[in-house]
């Protein structure tokens, strides 16, 4: 669930002291300005089959009724377990909504439901989509109204209410490629969250995000002291769903304990020093940010970093938490200038895995025809394999409104690497072992004397579960999922916000 893509009109976080600045105005990063969702809608309170929709005025009727009978949602789960993170298709809707999103009914089962916990973006989007026709108004307005304004968040803005000059005060991230840093193409590759807008696309500052943790840890209060959610819609929020796996740190090995156990409706739960905890961490182009809340004690703590995106960002955000945390509550900080560059180290020596990085075979020669064509998957939509060089035939592909590349050979006849050109370019540095390419795969088919690719597996789009593509044969007849072209597939996990009902 992040919020906070980027923050509006703060300097880099390395361009401001931490001891200098004050912690409620440095831009210590975006916030999840997570979670108004559909805790004040009434869960159950009657069996789905006794209770006719017509009888139940809409703006009371239970989301899940109103889930069945309008979108076919049959199932008789809550929505806490709809929530749930869980790619689960028997409990998403069964036809297509709006916000042109994931057709969410055409996923596959990765795990069964409460098998295991599982991070997902998609049902966040369905929350949002939920909430506009609950309320009959779009979900962008209707946070910025019911949230933002009521908070006096009055410099926050969802990505499609950004105006021209919002950029100029816009902190953008950057990617370190080729020996330097460079600007990440904020503007050009918005559509990447506008689409997909509940599960994160909140630009905000630092003096907004300190009043949307004072709503938190005041109950819900905005700084007049007037009640703007109800405390009890809150806690519902903290309370939680679904045992997490641990991301823990502590004694012996560590001075200090800061442990992750549970996951609620928008934030994660654990304790920090013994104290209760309640955080949530987010990440998009290469910003990485993370919020932690001690509401026993009234403290929280918002951090982000804009470089360089890879895993360097969320340790850095994480350690500015803790020591943030520790001067908050009046102790001793544990980490210092030293340690929180060396972390884990002294405390616990870095494992060095060998990387094994991917290179084309520019010497394979293999045959264009065999591989040109449009994909399509009824979930994500048509992946475009063509030749744009007749004189020496390379293969590039086109996915979506944004994704598109070169197809680069391998050793073997059925895989290839795809690039990634601008303004996605700079994905491709996150992960040594793909600088080169992300591998795809073709499923090859002799067809009497002719070799044709029958389908392409394209684990970039999901490398949880790679979605696979079937060769769409010219004058067959395709379903509506196939029919109608993919948006934009959001690519890394972000952080989400959900809607107040």
């Amino acid at each position: 669930m992040p919020l906070a893509t980027a923050p509006l009109a703060t300097a880099p976080l390395a361009t401001v002291p931490l001891a200098t600045a004050p912690l409620a105005t440095a831009p210590l990063a975006t916030v999840p300005l997570a979670t108004m969702p559909l805790a004040t809608v009434p869960l159950a309170t009657a069996p789905l089959a006794t209770v006719p929709l017509a009888t139940v005025p809409l703006a009371t009727a239970p989301l899940r009724y109103y889930l069945r009978r309008r979108f076919n949602y049959n199932c008789r789960k809550s929505i806490s377990e709809l929530l749930w993170k869980n790619n689960h298709h028997q409990c998403l809707m069964e036809r297509d909504g709006g916000r042109d999103g994931p057709k969410l009914r055409y996923f596959p089962v990765n795990k069964e439901f409460r098998e295991e916990f599982e991070y997902s973006n998609y049902p966040f989007v369905l929350a949002g989509y939920s909430t506009e026709r609950l309320r009959g108004k779009a979900w962008e307005d209707d946070v910025t109204d019911t949230i933002f304004r009521a908070l006096g968040m009055s410099d926050t803005r969802v990505s499609a209410h950004l105006e021209a000059s919002d950029w100029d005060n816009v902190a953008y991230s950057y990617c370190h490629r080729w020996g330097h840093f460079h600007i990440n193409p904020e503007q050009e590759q918005l559509t990447l969250i506008t689409n997909v807008c509940p599960a994160g696309c909140v630009f905000s500052t630092a003096q907004d995000m300190a009043k949307w943790m004072k709503f938190h840890l005041s109950g819900g209060k905005d700084e007049s002291g007037r009640q703007v959610v109800p405390t009890a819609t809150l806690r519902e929020l903290y309370r939680p769903v679904s045992a997490v796996p641990p991301a823990d740190i502590g004694p012996p090995t560590f001075p200090v304990e800061d442990t992750r156990s549970t996951y609620g409706l928008g934030f994660y739960n654990g304790r920090y020093r013994g104290l209760r905890k309640v955080y949530h961490t987010g990440s998009y182009s290469s910003y990485n940010c993370r919020m932690s809340l001690l509401p026993d004690v009234s403290v929280g703590v918002w951090a982000c970093v804009n470089s360089p995106g890879d895993n360097r960002g969320v340790t850095a955000a994480k350690l500015v938490n803790q020591f943030a945390l520790d001067l908050l509550l009046g102790v001793e900080p544990w980490l210092n200038a030293s340690t929180a560059c060396s972390f884990p180290s002294p405390w616990l020596t870095p494992s060095r895995e060998h990387i094994q990085r991917n290179y084309p075979d520019t010497t394979t020669q293999y045959n264009s025809p065999t591989y040109v064509g449009v994909y399509a998957n009824p979930a994500f939509g048509n992946f475009t394999v063509y030749v744009t060089n007749d004189t020496l035939p390379d293969l590039s592909y086109k996915f979506g409104r944004l994704l598109s590349g070169r197809l680069q050979p391998s050793e073997r006849d059925d895989k290839f690497y795809m690039t990634l050109d601008e303004p996605l370019t700079y994905r491709m540095t996150y992960d040594p072992r793909y600088s080169a390419g992300f591998p795809v795969y073709f499923t090859l088919r002799t067809q009497g004397f002719d070799v044709k690719a029958v389908s392409v597996t394209v684990p970039y789009l999901e490398f949880s579960l790679p979605p696979v593509f079937t060769k769409v044969v010219p004058g067959s007849k395709m379903n509506a999922g196939q029919r109608t072209h993919s948006d934009i597939l959001v690519f890394i996990v972000i952080l989400v916000i959900s809607s107040l009902l």
